[in-house]
């Protein structure tokens, strides 16, 4: 229920299907597999959607939501742990979603408006001096999951910081040096600036994660190229899931045949 593929076609191209997995990823698939029945949620945006164009396609702000843009409705897809996918009009009144939740600072149910989740600092926009006052406010916790909360960027990415600063992850900011400071802050701003490298990463000869970028983390592993993360995405993920459809497709085909 927390997946949902849209079917575009493109001139001169023919089809194009963009995949959303709820709290996960967005990506073109170009990997095709017969898919179970719809939900209710899938078939209310089918109802609206069909034959309608898609007019763009943005990440919100520096967060882990994407928006696609149709001339009457959006489809916002949130893509970090326990994020949702929520169908709206143009004016943000939620008409649909994967799940409906209440939450604190925000509501995701029918007939509500939208409001997107409170975000951290956009670490593009972030000077040393701003970097220094966010965490002082947290002198007692651990580096890394303050920079993974405040500056929006997620667990796997302040441990890859931390790695490439040789710093502890687990050191309470208070006890932090400034030349600690400073080359967190450094490596921070150059993990943005990554030159980019999508490929995927084996470990014992076996997938171990698909990357945008070359990671300290996976520096001792070996790693395959493609000419962009949308293609690593889809062999890491889209090849594997056909292969696992084909293979239940069989089982069940020799079942009723020994039957």
């Amino acid at each position: 229920k927390d997946k949902i593929r849209i079917k575009l076609h493109m001139a001169g191209e023919g089809r194009r299907d963009i995949l959303i997995l709820a709290g996960e990823r967005i990506n073109e698939a170009t990997y095709y597999w017969k898919a179970g029945n719809p939900s209710g949620f899938a078939m209310q945006m089918r109802k609206y959607l069909s034959n309608r164009p898609v007019e763009k396609i943005e990440q919100h702000d520096f967060d882990r939501i994407v928006k696609i843009f149709f001339p009457e409705h959006v489809i916002i897809a949130e893509l970090f742990p326990r994020g949702k996918i929520v169908f709206c009009d143009r004016d943000m009144e939620i008409l649909g979603a994967t799940e409906f939740e209440e939450y604190k600072d925000r509501s995701i149910k029918r007939g509500s408006k939208y409001k997107f989740p409170e975000a951290g600092a956009s670490i593009s926009e972030i000077d040393y001096d701003k970097f220094v006052d966010i965490l002082s406010e947290f002198k007692d916790s651990p580096i890394v999951s303050i920079m993974a909360k405040e500056f929006n960027m997620g667990g796997f990415h302040s441990e890859e910081i931390c790695l490439r600063a040789s710093v502890d992850k687990n050191k309470e900011i208070g006890s932090l040096s400034d030349d600690e400071l400073i080359d967190l802050h450094r490596e921070m701003k150059d993990l943005l600036d990554s030159e980019k490298s999508p490929g995927i990463v084996f470990k014992n000869d076996e997938k171990e994660d698909v990357v945008p970028i070359d990671y300290l983390k996976y520096k001792d592993l070996e790693k395959d190229e493609y000419d962009s993360f949308n293609h690593a995405l889809d062999i890491f993920y889209g090849k594997e899931a056909m292969k696992e459809a084909q293979k239940k497709k069989k089982k069940s085909y020799n079942k009723e045949k020994n039957k």
